[in-house]
């Protein structure tokens, strides 16, 4: 009896599935050993009709079954939740606005990332404006190193209100126009970080006015059909903007959070 077991544990060791080098190989490479344990656990119990299983063609189906049904899932799900616990990044972070939503993260414990604003500075001392291309460069390259899990992101709305629009058609055209470019800009490149923190797999929130003219822009709209983005109205006092009026934010989430 000593003999078949030990037979069959060296023919147990012999069977090794094909390892392609990649994710996939080592994947697979997990549960071979770990159904490996198992039989090694049955011959030596002698569980009858193990032998059976000690062969390659069912080894490696079973690999696949596990492989198919389950890993895979696994391992996509593992990915997502790396993404909020890499700890190379900060939990929040914030554009066109002084540290208000990152602040308040940090009281709640987590970790405060950067915050972009004319009222900041870089490491240089100079004032992130983002309406230059360059501190714009600096901003998503920022952006790539930290990899802020939240990116929140308050564009400055004043060509989007609607007190605004009253007294548009009393000023001057083309000081209108010029103004309105400089707001569209900077509405896009905040939408554009919104876009990439979706991309690569984390949550945004675009904040404007309740009512502004801005959530009717063809920029904004691209924000509406990222996976898990939705549309919502809260009070930003909460988040400690000076003011009561009601605001409206794009926000990127998971269905699973």
């Amino acid at each position: 009896m000593q003999d078949g077991k030990k037979r069959r544990l060296a023919e147990l060791t012999k069977l090794v599935d094909e390892d392609d080098g990649g994710v996939g190989g080592q994947r697979r490479a997990a549960i071979e050993g770990a159904l490996k344990k198992s039989l090694e656990k049955m011959i030596m119990n002698e569980v009858p009709l193990v032998h059976a299983l000690c062969n390659r063609e069912v080894l490696k189906a079973m690999i696949d079954d596990l492989d198919e049904g389950c890993t895979r899932k696994l391992t996509r799900e593992l990915r997502r939740k790396q993404v909020k616990s890499d700890k190379s990044g900060a939990d929040v972070a914030e554009v066109y606005s002084p540290p208000r939503m990152s602040k308040m993260a940090s009281q709640l414990g987590y970790s405060e990332g950067f915050a972009l604003d004319l009222t900041t500075n870089d490491e240089e001392g100079r004032p992130w404006n983002l309406a230059d291309k360059e501190c714009q460069e600096r901003a998503l390259k920022l952006q790539d190193e930290t990899k802020p899990w939240m990116l929140t992101a308050s564009p400055p709305c004043t060509m989007f209100s609607t007190l605004q629009n009253i007294s548009l058609a009393k000023r001057d055209a083309d000081e209108v126009k010029g103004k309105l470019e400089d707001a569209m800009m900077l509405l896009s490149f905040a939408a554009l970080m919104c876009i990439r923190q979706a991309k690569q797999g984390r949550k945004f929130m675009l904040e404007h006015p309740v009512g502004a003219s801005s959530w009717s822009t063809a920029v904004l709209n691209k924000l509406y059909f990222l996976e898990g983005a939705q549309r919502v109205n809260f009070d930003f006092c909460m988040g400690g903007m000076k003011s009561s009026k009601g605001a409206e934010a794009t926000l990127s989430r998971s269905g699973q959070e």
